[in-house]
């Protein structure tokens, strides 16, 4: 009842599920998108199977009405609601959904408030990337708007970032081989996968390679791929085999490198690697 009126209507002004197939938004051209009208008719088909949307839903918008209390901030707000799909480019679909909730507000002469329980593991996270430029830019454009993001609640789900300063000395973090199937992995198989950000004036005179420690039965080091700069990786995919001593081949490395601005992305990529190692990440 949180999303519904004293007298059943919905107070949802429109949904747009992305991950179904049927009338999409004509501007987006992919998707299933519903009314008011037809909601209040039954004709919505779209579901929240896990209930996160719902749960932040309440807290945001809730009436009460279920219980008589718990209301959100917002209990008479209208709705407009975005169900993200399985996009190959998942931030490109948060983009779309930004602006679907904006321009569907603007249409009905009402500001707006989006609130995104979504996020990325990947990418600079410092909100100079194409996506949330481009957000920043619908924010801006209007008066009314803003923009409210998840963060800080993952760290229970797996360790996924890490800071390290280099300096003269070699050091090292170490990496485990992700296994499949997930908690989270990109690939269909075990892999090795990470990215590097940093300032380009910071990484200009780093170098890095991948190397590999036996920790059982006993702890060894085993070897490691060439080292390499940026200079070199810019652009381009450097494929390294990495090499055990004792001549076994342990995993196939690949780096590749691309520079945003005043910035450096470094792909580090190891498909399938011998998974009774740690991976060192060598600076």
């Amino acid at each position: 009842s949180l999303i519904q009126n004293a007298d059943g209507t919905t107070r949802v002004a429109y949904y747009w599920d992305q991950s179904l197939s049927g009338v999409a938004p004509a501007e987006f051209g992919y998707g299933q998108e519903w009314t008011r009208a037809q909601i209040d008719a039954g004709q919505m088909t779209s579901t929240d199977n896990n209930a996160h949307g719902t749960t932040v839903a309440g807290a945001a918008v809730g009436n009460g009405l279920a219980t008589g209390h718990h209301k959100g901030v917002a209990p008479k707000a209208d709705i407009i609601i975005v169900q993200m799909g399985n996009t190959q480019d998942f931030m490109a679909s948060v983009v779309d959904g930004v602006k679907y909730v904006f321009d569907r507000a603007e249409a009905m002469g009402k500001p707006a408030v989006v609130n995104l329980s979504v996020g990325s593991r990947s990418g600079s996270h410092d909100g100079l990337d194409a996506a949330a430029l481009l957000i920043d830019s619908m924010v801006n454009a209007r008066r009314g708007r803003a923009v409210v993001c998840a963060a800080g609640n993952e760290n229970q789900a797996v360790a996924y970032h890490l800071h390290t300063e280099v300096d003269a000395d070699t050091s090292f973090t170490w990496f485990l081989t992700n296994p499949y199937p997930p908690p989270a992995n990109l690939f269909p198989y075990p892999n090795l996968f990470f990215e590097v950000w940093a300032d380009a004036a910071d990484f200009a005179n780093v170098q890095y390679a991948i190397g590999a420690d036996r920790y059982t039965p006993d702890f060894g080091y085993r070897g490691r791929t060439p080292f390499h700069d940026i200079a070199s990786n810019l652009g381009v995919v450097i494929t390294d085999p990495l090499v055990s001593s004792s001549g076994n081949l342990l995993g196939t490395v690949q780096y590749f490198a691309e520079q945003r601005g005043e910035q450096i992305k470094l792909q580090v990529f190891m498909p399938q690697p011998d998974s009774a190692y740690y991976w060192r990440f060598m600076t």
